[in-house]
């Protein structure tokens, strides 16, 4: 025996088979002594993996002040944890029933009535058919069929009709998400710290409840921009089919509308992944693996957000002054665009009335109802007649043209009597005094808005030459600024107007020449055009976006550079004759009591545009500091100059400017007084 155990590899040979003794008895011990035992402590375990979702990237003025962000909300989902399926939508009950116990009612999303008798809630026809071919149900297939198909699909066993239907529904929405142990499915979002607790405190009666706490987008400065911003929700199945590829789930949200859409791409950040080991019950007891999201590229604009605000605020002020003065007369909106008059970038794009984005989809009812339709983008969306901020265009055309000179005066009577009798228009001066101008030269025609001057230029130019002139200044076609809606206008024209089924006849020329007839823009184009006679010809694209920044890793990966759509030439003495003109607008002519104690020099046009016998938009366009342009701005108020209030709308424009050169230093902030009052040098045919 002694000899046995000296030899070592007999001692090896008996620690190898005592070795293989003990696993041998183990895994007898573990699939039949104890066999049911581990069995149900594996059941009693499932493996989920989800998504954890990147935020959104920032988006920032172009001081970088924070316009759109993201916070934190607790979000509630319901986990696929291997429960029987009695269990499960009793589960679903209990969750049902608490939501609505806190204000948050599910909407599901099945095409059906919640109540008997059951029928599609499909606007068209074509919209039904469509549907049931996607989810292959049968075309003759009645609501209270399929109701009843669903109630045994689900196994939707022993509750009462009301939420026998509720739990269709939402088993209907799980179905549709690719619901799945991997793939949670959010119910309610936003739920406060009770709730929170309540769930965690009764896992029992919520086993197939988890929650956790996700990015949503926030706008810190509420209504804002908000047409330029847009706002986002939750995709749609077209938006899905498109964007899964591109790594989208169907309960995610994305941009509709604004910079949220086209920024999508940029916005967007890179889900992360988290996997889970959950009890029955819904505990979390271990992270498999953890992949962190990856925040979305944060965007800086080239708005200027303090010069935004200033520009709402004024048209709220404005607009709220005409309504109290025109009780009785619908006063709807209005618009405000700045521009850089050197580079095209947007300082300002406002709208009034505007909605906040973070609600919207919440509001949406309300805001469709609005009779001022503040879900309008009126800057970039609204077309509207020029009026006579369209006369400086027709002087330069005029000019260069050959058919009037710097010098030479014609002589204002009051009626236009070249078609006379049949046809005599007046003068804003001859409506409203029943005098005359005089003899005008062009720098003065400008600075009176003198009708019959430009009736007579328009005479002598013929449509067809207004029309060239007005394209080449980006009338007629969308500018191509990054958000849709963009609407291109109409330039009056003899084609145009047999496009719309009509024929053209001189006093359509007349009227064109003014501003009037079928001349139809944005003001995000007489903007730009303002900036264009600021600069003496050069007409850039409007943008939005300056830069693009990594949510990452903080790199720089896009930067718009300045893009020029055309140039126009003329003689200086032509611009120098123009924009005298429009410096006499704000000196000495019908803007003079808004800019008087300015404290920096301002060219600008006026302009009331008729769109009623009664009614009439008002508009205003300027650029500063004269001597050396920087900033353009058009504004306008729908029918705004009604009864000679049509200088409301220059004091936005002042408000904006102020903003604009108190930033700069030109001016002390105490100097920016609140002057708007006085009338429009204007009458109904400006």
């Amino acid at each position: 025996m002694k000899g046995f155990f000296s030899n070592r590899y007999n001692i090896l040979y008996i620690f190898v088979s005592l070795l293989v003794g003990i696993l041998v008895f183990q895994v007898i011990n573990l699939q039949v002594i104890k066999g049911d035992y581990y069995a149900s402590v594996a059941n009693s375990r499932g493996y989920s993996s989800h998504a954890i979702e990147a935020p959104r990237g920032e988006i920032l003025d172009r001081e970088g002040k924070i316009i759109a962000s993201n916070t934190t909300i607790q979000t509630v989902y319901i986990i696929d944890n291997g429960l029987e399926t009695e269990e499960f939508n009793r589960g679903l009950y209990e969750l049902l029933v608490l939501a609505e116990s806190i204000g948050k009612k599910y909407e599901d999303t099945l095409p059906m009535t919640d109540q008997r008798p059951y029928t599609y809630t499909f606007e068209t026809i074509e919209g039904e058919k469509r549907w049931k071919e996607q989810w292959k149900i049968d075309e003759n297939e009645t609501a209270e069929s399929l109701f009843e198909f669903l109630k045994e699909k689900y196994q939707v066993e022993g509750f009462d009709e009301e939420y026998t239907r509720k739990l269709i529904g939402l088993k209907f929405d799980l179905k549709k998400n690719n619901f799945s142990a991997s793939n949670p499915f959010e119910f309610v979002r936003d739920v406060d710290i009770d709730t929170i607790s309540l769930l965690k405190e009764n896992k029992k009666r919520f086993p197939c409840v988890a929650v956790d706490i996700l990015p949503v987008r926030s706008y810190p400065l509420g209504k804002t921009a908000s047409h330029m911003l847009g706002y986002i929700s939750m995709i749609n199945e077209e938006e899905y089919a498109e964007k899964k590829s591109q790594g989208y789930g169907m309960q995610d949200y994305i941009g509709k509308t604004g910079l949220e859409k086209y920024l999508e791409k940029d916005l967007k950040g890179t889900d992360g992944k988290t996997g889970l080991t959950v009890d029955v019950n819904g505990s979390k007891t271990l992270v498999n693996e953890d992949i962190p999201a990856v925040p979305g590229n944060n965007v800086y604009l080239t708005v200027d957000i303090d010069l935004q605000q200033a520009a709402e605020a004024a048209l709220a002020e404005a607009i709220s002054v005409i309504r109290e003065g025109q009780e009785g007369n619908f006063i709807g909106g209005g618009a405000a665009v700045a521009i850089d008059v050197k580079t095209g970038a947007v300082l300002t794009l406002a709208n009034y009335p505007n909605y906040n984005p973070a609600t919207f989809n919440k509001d949406y009812n309300m805001l469709i109802e609005d009779k001022n339709n503040p879900i309008y983008n009126r800057a970039i969306a609204g077309t509207y007649s020029p009026g006579s901020t369209f006369k400086p265009l027709v002087a330069l055309a005029g000019l260069n043209e050959g058919v009037i000179t710097v010098n030479e005066t014609i002589d204002c009577t009051g009626k236009y009597q070249h078609y006379a009798p049949s046809y005599s228009p007046s003068c804003w001066i001859y409506g409203y005094h029943g005098r005359n101008h005089g003899h005008l030269n062009v720098s003065g025609a400008i600075e009176n808005s003198c009708n019959i001057y430009f009736f007579e230029t328009g005479r002598r130019l013929k449509i067809n030459d207004i029309n060239r002139y007005a394209k080449m200044f980006g009338f007629g076609k969308v500018t191509g600024i990054e958000i849709d809606g963009e609407k291109s206008g109409v330039v009056a024209g003899i084609e145009e107007r047999e496009e719309m089924g009509g024929d053209w006849y001189p006093a359509d020329t007349i009227q064109a020449a003014i501003g009037q007839s079928d001349n139809k823009f944005t003001i995000l184009q007489i903007a730009n055009y303002c900036a264009a006679l600021a600069n003496r010809g050069t007409l850039y694209k409007p943008y939005l976006v300056d830069s693009v920044y990594s949510g990452k890793d903080g790199k720089l990966l896009k930067k718009t550079s300045p893009q020029v759509l055309t140039t126009v030439k003329f003689q200086d003495k032509y611009w120098d004759a123009v924009q005298k003109g429009m410096l006499a607008v704000t000196t000495e002519g019908s803007a003079v009591s808004v800019f008087e104690n300015a404290g920096y020099k301002v060219a600008g046009k006026t302009g009331t545009a008729q769109t009623s016998n009664t009614k009439n938009d008002s508009l205003f366009i300027c650029y500063a500091p004269y001597d050396d342009p920087q900033i353009a701005v058009a504004c306008i108020i729908e029918n705004g100059g009604i009864y000679g209030q049509g200088n409301q709308v220059v004091g936005v424009a002042k408000k904006i400017l102020d903003t604009f050169f108190i930033k700069k230093g030109v001016i002390a902030p105490d100097n920016n007084n609140d002057s708007a009052g006085g009338t429009e040098n204007g009458s109904m045919q400006d």
